[in-house]
């Protein structure tokens, strides 16, 4: 494979570096792994990769640093970088930029979604080399921070950003209509619940008038059997009341305990 197929992936767990490691080999990328920065940096510099994917929370040199180390080597400066992230404060999306990452994703990720920022990252490597950086400064939260970047990096890096916001609103918004099949489907039970418990104390009342009305009139196996219908239509009601009763628990308001 050549080396435009070359992914490094950093993470410090072993599982989920594994599951990256199988969903990129599935979609045809030769994939090494490390499990911290510094780690990371000696591989790099071994495999030669085109595009590094780090989790940015890792022990001896995190996420950040080890995008700045890999900018910073004349060896391996021109290696794309990918930072993993869990809901980046303003903040984490400038230290980003301070340390010339390409893109970022936010974790948990869509495995979709982290192809397309693979793809799209990939697909803006070529004639990088002739990109100047200039050093400029802008003031965020009243604090100034200086920023190393090209224009094309910055317009990479907000499209980046604006493209992690469409598909956090996206995953919202699936979060709600499965939120909404869930109370559809929670109504419907509790309606169904409803008509079974009616159902069950019919049973329980005709058995009950069968058996001290009739006495005597019904034979010994016949009255058994209708014992043994009295019995599970008191077991399958009493579920019933409890499985009516959970709704009630779930919105009832704690009360402290008076001391």
């Amino acid at each position: 494979m050549s080396d435009i197929g070359k992914i490094l992936i950093v993470e410090d767990s072993p599982t989920q570096a594994a599951l990256l490691q199988a969903v990129l080999q599935k979609n045809g990328y030769s994939v090494t792994t490390a499990m911290n920065g510094d780690q990371a940096l000696h591989l790099a510099r071994e495999h030669q990769p085109i595009l590094v994917i780090s989790d940015i929370d890792m022990p001896i040199m995190n996420g950040y640093e080890l995008c700045l180390a890999i900018k910073q080597d004349a060896q391996l400066r021109e290696t794309l970088v990918l930072l993993l992230t869990s809901w980046p404060e303003v903040g984490d999306v400038l230290r980003g930029l301070e340390v010339q990452a390409d893109c970022y994703v936010n974790k948990p990720y869509n495995t979709c979604y982290l192809l397309s920022r693979i793809e799209s990252v990939l697909h803006g490597w070529h004639g990088r080399a002739d990109l100047v950086n200039q050093p400029f400064e802008i003031l965020v939260d009243g604090k100034p921070h200086t920023v190393t970047a090209g224009s094309r990096d910055i317009i990479n890096y907000l499209l980046c950003t604006y493209s992690n916001a469409v598909e956090c609103h996206r995953e919202l918004i699936d979060t709600q209509k499965e939120l909404m099949r869930a109370k559809l489907a929670k109504s419907r039970f509790l309606a169904s619940s409803h008509e079974l418990r009616r159902l069950l104390k019919n049973i329980v009342e005709c058995t009950d008038t069968l058996l001290t009305e009739s006495p005597g009139s019904l034979a010994a196996h016949q009255e058994k059997q209708l014992r043994r219908i009295e019995n599970s239509a008191h077991q399958l009601l009493s579920l019933t009341n409890d499985l009516l009763t959970l709704p009630k628990i779930e919105s009832a308001k704690p009360e402290l305990l008076q001391l």
